[in-house]
C-alpha cells in the first residue's frame, strides 16, 4: 500500500513525553462550515511554508537537537534525534543523563522505553493522537484545505504572547488523522494560531486524551519559534509544550531535512 507523502508526522506527543518516567469517528449532523477568510488564511499559511506542491512532496523527516524535560521539582536534558514518516510513524530517541528515553508510534501501536528498560504500551487512541501531527505542522493545512468535510472556523484577529495572530479552529481532521479510534460522536478540534504578518504558526492549540479515547479537560498547547528555511520549506526549530499552563517539554533542533528515504524499521524496537 502506498504511504501518504504528507508531512503530517507529530502532534501531540509531547504531552505525553513529558510524564515523568514511573474513537470511533461519527459524521456530524451538522453542516460543514468552512469561513472564506480562514481558508484565505491557510491558503497563505502554506504560501509562506514554501508552497503546497514543496509540502505535499514531504514524505518523512528526520532531525537533531537538545530536549528539555521540566518535571515536578527537576530539570532534565539532553541530545535527542526524531524521525517521521507519513501520517502514522514518529520516533524520538532522547539520551539523558540515566540512559536513553524512546518514544515510538506506528500504525496506531506505541510505547515509551524508559532508561531502565522499562516499557508503557501506549492505547491506540494515545498513539494516533500523540504520535501523528504537530512538530511540523503544516501538512495538517494541506489536509485541511483538500478535505471538504474539515469544518474551518475563522474566530478574528487575537493578542498572542504579545503579537496579532489569526486564530482559525479546524475541526473534525484528527478524527480521520487517527483512524477512527476516538469515542463515538466526539469531534476533535483545534486552534491554530497564525502571525498576522508573517503567516506562520506560532501555536496550535487543542486537548489531551485519555487511554479509552475520551477527550479530557486538560489543555495542551504547542508553540513553534526560530522559524529557519530547510530545502525551501519553513521550519519550526525551536517547539515548546504547555500542559495545563505549564511548560513540560521543550525541543530546540540544529538539524532538519527531509526526504530521507526512511522504512518501517526506524519505527521499530
Amino acid at each position: 500500500m502506498r504511504r501518504p507523502s504528507t508531512a503530517l508526522a507529530l502532534t501531540f506527543f509531547l504531552a505525553l513525553l513529558a510524564a515523568r518516567p514511573s474513537a470511533t469517528q461519527q459524521t456530524s449532523a451538522t453542516a460543514v462550515q468552512r469561513d472564506q477568510q480562514g481558508l484565505d488564511v491557510l491558503a497563505k499559511v502554506l504560501i509562506a511554508a514554501g508552497g503546497e506542491r514543496s509540502i505535499g512532496s514531504i514524505k518523512d523527516f528526520s532531525g537533531s537537537g537538545t530536549i528539555t524535560y521540566y518535571w515536578a521539582g527537576e530539570t532534565v536534558q539532553g541530545p535527542v534525534t526524531i524521525k517521521g514518516r507519513g501520517t502514522d510513524q514518529f520516533r524520538l530517541d532522547a539520551t539523558l543523563p540515566s540512559g536513553i528515553r524512546t518514544f515510538v508510534s506506528s500504525g496506531g501501536v506505541g510505547y515509551i522505553r524508559e532508561p531502565n528498560g522499562s516499557i508503557t504500551n501506549l492505547s491506540s487512541y494515545q498513539a494516533g493522537d500523540f504520535g501523528n501531527t504537530l512538530v511540523f505542522p503544516f501538512g495538517q493545512m494541506l489536509l485541511a484545505l483538500a478535505d471538504a468535510s474539515t469544518n474551518i472556523v475563522y474566530k478574528g484577529l487575537v493578542s498572542h504572547e504579545g503579537s496579532q495572530v489569526h486564530q482559525i479552529r479546524v475541526e473534525g481532521l484528527q478524527n480521520k488523522i487517527t483512524g477512527s479510534r476516538m469515542i463515538a460522536g466526539q469531534v476533535h478540534g483545534q486552534d491554530f494560531f497564525v502571525d498576522a504578518d508573517t503567516f506562520l504558526i506560532v501555536s496550535v492549540l487543542g486537548k489531551a486524551y485519555s487511554r479509552d479515547g475520551a477527550m479530557n479537560s486538560c489543555p495542551v498547547e504547542v508553540l513553534f519559534s526560530d522559524y529557519r528555511s530547510s530545502g525551501g520549506v519553513m521550519v519550526p526549530y525551536s517547539i515548546r509544550n504547555v500542559v495545563d499552563g505549564q511548560l513540560s517539554v521543550a525541543l530546540q533542533l540544529d538539524q532538519f531535512t527531509f526526504n530521507n528515504n526512511l522504512s518501517d524499521s526506524d519505527f521499530q524496537q
